[in-house]
């Protein structure tokens, strides 16, 4: 017979709960960031004194330098980039930069990005939280062996 006053409390106490706690989660899971804040990175990327026709850039956090986080990523068009687009920002701090520009011209040894221009070129910048806009000039000479990526 105890059981019975039991087995009523439960249940009462599971009507209750269950949806209660189902919207507590609901409310806390809609509408958060998943992860540390991206920045939004925009600029210029150019190689030999043009602009890059496409190409792709990739921040890594510098862990030498305390910087740590997700990888940024954003693609080259015409020698302009920004992260807005994908929005995969990297996270604000001291990062390790590689590029990659290719001309544009697709083909069936190399595919849709084309040819290299140059080796991937590797530089180091700090992002600030926010906006920023970076210019980035790689050197002539920095060709490739031709190779497919």
């Amino acid at each position: 017979m105890t059981h019975s006053t039991d087995i009523h409390y439960g249940t009462r106490t599971g009507v209750l709960v269950y949806p209660i706690l189902t919207l507590v989660i609901t409310l806390l899971g809609c509408g958060q960031p998943v992860g540390p804040e991206r920045a939004r990175v925009s600029g210029t990327a150019h190689y030999d004194g043009r602009p890059i026709p496409y190409g792709e850039i990739k921040f890594s956090p510098d862990a030498e330098l305390g910087g740590n986080g997700p990888q940024g990523q954003v693609f080259i068009v015409d020698g302009k980039f920004d992260t807005a687009k994908l929005d995969k920002g990297p996270v604000a701090g001291p990062h390790v930069v590689e590029i990659y520009g290719f001309d544009g011209i697709a083909n069936e040894e190399v595919g849709p990005w084309g040819d290299p221009l140059f080796i991937p070129y590797t530089t180091k910048v700090t992002v600030s939280s926010g906006d920023s806009i970076l210019e980035f000039s790689i050197p002539a000479g920095q060709k490739p062996v031709k190779a497919a990526y």
